[in-house]
């Protein structure tokens, strides 16, 4: 190593010559600039005594001043490769002056609190020297020397460290532009290569991290994001990113294009660069692009970002980041633009045929289901198949069919495929008004909706509470046209958050398409095959209640022939009984007496039997007919009561008859009136112990007539009442079946009492006695 020369006691030009002639050598011969610059140092060394020395080039274009070596001691921010701002104090007066600048803390005046630069300490380095670098009268950088002594630099010490300047920029210069010639050669090169790579496949994604490798390559970059505008037009696709990573900016993830950065870049057409140094600049970027907040975050602190554009068209947006203040300069715009042309060319061309292959699958699937759904009639046959079919097309992992009844009220799921929501159940109906599919039907549209924004919508929240609590997250739905009228809808819903797009909602319009008709000629096909088993259920009704008619008819004729055939006989026999019980000859014993009394007791109930037969049976064929009169029934019930005393008292039985004080005039058939209270009266008197009382009540309303018989017999079950007017009905016990009885009385009663358009009910229970009451009108009315 040189002894350093005292250029105090020596010519400086004679000094200096050799040393010059020796540094003009190294230039010459010298395979890297590195070694131009560590010459330099060495040489200067000799002459003047420094702690730190630095060389600074400027870039005018970029306007920025780049640290390319550094020899001595360190200073924090001011290393090898930095990068910052050229309007700083000393660089800005050497640019005006063209002239070396001395600053030292012994000075007096402002010169050294004015022209100190940033991140200098005067404490550690009292002194500084910084010469210009000129060459074809233009500046192109400075030789900063810095020093721990309080004077370290003279004035010789400028003429030295100027001569050294002078000789050495314009080698400087040109090595500085033959290393750009070889960097531009490097970057043509690295072009080329990309756009190699870049055309070498259809599919992008499968050259995106090695076209990233070149980008790095020539660009600085922590990472390089890929983003594509989606079809809405209004929303960014994340669809590839490189180097550091950021959760919340990964593939596949969307943001509102508003207000960002790629907005801005898209609206001046060109790239759009930011730098960050310091907590001002921060809060410049954050209230001008709040969508960099991630990106800020994570440290980087020089964005790039230039629109990616295809034959006219935006498609995206290409970036670059570092984490370096400073990073890019003029040069890497001009860079990224040419990296974003050949991005927005392959992802263009990727996309087309993305696009065709997507809609030769479409057509495939498509062609599919209608093979599917015109295999059968019924659309429920087939509809798990379709669904699995539709599957390959969208993310579903619920696909519900439904349909709407004429009038647009009603929505019921028809079909429904996967996940299964508790309590939501196929076949529900439920009101169409207020639900998410509402706008469907009645815009006739498909839409993409997700859980969150419907329930901040104001809509019903039928389904979607429950939607998200199996995970369901995302949502479309697609209505369901068959002669130009909807019928239903088509509805998928994804556990994906923000699972679909554009393009999505225009498949499932598709898939809607297809399967409308077949939905629609299902509920036909279903519907005919209903009304087709109607009609013969009906049919066969018909056919059931003509022979029923028939066998009616055929009883009718039956029973009235046989009272015809019995009555004369029966008449015969009651007669000739009643003339031998007289014994006017006294030839009969007191046991045949006893005997005929016997024939007369039961041919009388035979008698009652038969006359029972034919009223119901004329009551079924509808032939009887009532003959209304004006009667008292107060005077009627007397002669009742007289008649049917007989009867009780052989039971030791007394009837009480209650009724209003006057005459009650009823306009109504007198004998069949007459004859509802006499067989309710029997009723009480033949299902009642002996001795007891038979109660009969008379109740005048202003437009009808109840007459109650209570007893108090053995009662009725609640389970025998339901049976109590069937036709030969009789409860099963021991006291029923100790009384004669057909099971005839009580419903030729309620016949008669609904011929003339009133009621007959009853109250009773087991063991505490039964009363029937029949409410007849005052006044008939022929509902004929």
């Amino acid at each position: 190593m040189h002894e350093p020369i005292d250029s105090e006691h020596q010519d400086p030009e004679i000094l200096l010559w050799p040393s010059l002639v020796e540094l003009s050598h190294v230039a010459s011969i010298a395979e890297d600039i590195e070694q131009v610059y560590q010459s330099l140092s060495s040489t200067i060394r000799r002459f003047v005594q420094f702690d730190r020395l630095a060389i600074r080039l400027i870039d005018e274009g970029s306007g920025t001043v780049t640290n390319v070596f550094v020899s001595g001691a360190e200073i924090p921010g001011w290393q090898p490769g930095e990068i910052h701002e050229m309007d700083t104090p000393i660089t800005a007066k050497m640019l005006a002056t063209r002239e070396p600048i001395v600053v030292s803390t012994a000075a007096t005046g402002p010169t050294a609190s004015e022209l100190l630069e940033l991140g200098h300490s005067l404490q550690e380095f009292p002194s500084l020297l910084a010469v210009p670098l000129i060459s074809r009268g233009k500046m192109h950088g400075a030789i900063y020397l810095r020093s721990r002594s309080c004077e370290g630099f003279t004035h010789r010490h400028v003429q030295i460290v100027e001569s050294f300047a002078t000789h050495i920029a314009p080698t400087l210069e040109n090595a500085r532009h033959v290393e750009g010639l070889a960097a531009e050669a490097e970057e043509r090169k690295v072009m080329l290569e990309m756009g190699r790579t870049i055309t070498s496949s259809l599919d992008i994604d499968s050259v995106y991290e090695r076209f990233a490798e070149l980008v790095s390559q020539m660009i600085p970059a922590d990472r390089i994001t890929v983003t594509t505008i989606n079809p809405d037009g209004k929303t960014l696709l994340s669809r590839f990113s490189s180097g550091l990573r950021i959760s919340s900016r990964k593939p596949g993830i969307s943001v509102d294009l508003r207000g960002t950065i790629s907005q801005a870049a898209i609206d001046s057409g060109s790239p759009i660069t930011v730098h960050i140094r310091n907590i001002a600049d921060t809060n410049w970027v954050l209230e001008n692009y709040p969508a960099l907040q991630p990106v800020v975050g994570a440290g980087l602190k020089s964005l790039m970002v230039a629109p990616m554009v295809s034959e006219g068209r935006v498609v995206g947006t290409f970036h670059v980041q570092s984490k370096r203040f400073l990073a890019y300069s003029s040069k890497h715009e001009e860079m990224i633009q040419q990296v974003a042309a050949f991005a927005a060319s392959a992802i263009a061309k990727s996309d087309l045929m993305s696009r065709i292959e997507r809609e030769s699958t479409e057509r495939q699937i498509l062609a599919e289901m209608g093979r599917i759904i015109g295999s059968t009639l019924d659309f429920g046959d087939v509809f798990e198949r379709v669904a699995d079919e539709v599957r390959k097309l969208l993310p579903a992992d619920r696909l519900v069919i439904t349909t709407i009844d004429d009038k647009a009220i009603t929505i019921t799921d028809r079909y429904i495929s996967g996940l299964a929501i508790p309590r939501w159940d196929t076949q529900r109906n439920r009101q169409l008004q207020g639900l998410p599919t509402e706008a469907v039907v009645k815009e006739r549209e498909a839409t993409i909706t997700h859980s969150e924004q419907e329930l901040d919508s104001g809509l019903r929240t039928d389904g979607l509470v429950e939607s998200r609590g199996v995970g369901l997250n995302s949502a479309m739905f697609a209505p369901l046209i068959s002669a130009d009228r909807v019928i239903g809808t088509m509805n998928v819903k994804s556990s994906i958050p923000n699972a679909y797009s554009i393009s999505d909602r225009e498949v499932l319009k598709a898939i809607a398409l297809q399967i409308s008709g077949a939905v629609a000629a299902s509920d036909l096909y279903l519907k005919t095959l209903r009304l087709a088993d109607e009609r013969e259920k009906r049919l066969q009704a018909e056919s059931e209640i003509r022979e029923l008619h028939r066998v009616n008819q055929a009883k009718s004729e039956f029973l009235s022939t046989v009272s015809h055939e019995l009555k004369t006989p029966l008449t015969s026999i009651l007669a000739f009984t009643g003339m031998l019980s007289h014994n006017r000859s006294e030839e009969l014993s007191e046991t045949d007496i006893k005997q005929l009394e016997v024939i007369k007791r039961n041919g009388e109930q035979l008698d009652r039997l038969i006359s029972d037969l034919v009223d119901v049976s004329r009551l079924q064929a509808n032939t009887i007919s009532l003959s209304p009169t004006r009667f008292d029934l107060n005077e009627t019930l007397q002669h009742l009561e007289e008649s049917l005393k007989p009867i009780v008292a052989a039971k030791s039985q007394v009837i009480y008859v209650t009724s209003p004080d006057g005459e009650i005039t009823l306009f109504a058939d007198k004998d069949r009136v007459t004859q509802v209270i006499a067989n309710l009266t029997n009723n009480a008197s033949k299902y009642s112990p002996n001795g007891t009382d038979i109660i009969v009540n008379v109740e005048l309303d202003r437009d009808s007539v109840s007459v109650s018989v209570r007893d108090h017999g053995i009662g009725i079950s609640e389970t025998d009442q339901l049976e109590l007017f069937t036709p030969f009905f009789r409860a099963d016990n021991e006291a029923t079946r100790a009384q004669q009885g057909t099971g005839l009385g009580l419903v030729i009663v309620k016949a008669i009492t609904d011929m003339h358009s009133g009621s007959l009910s009853v109250k009773s229970k087991p063991g505490a006695g039964s009363t029937f009451t029949a409410t007849i009108p005052l006044e008939f009315q022929n509902s004929e």
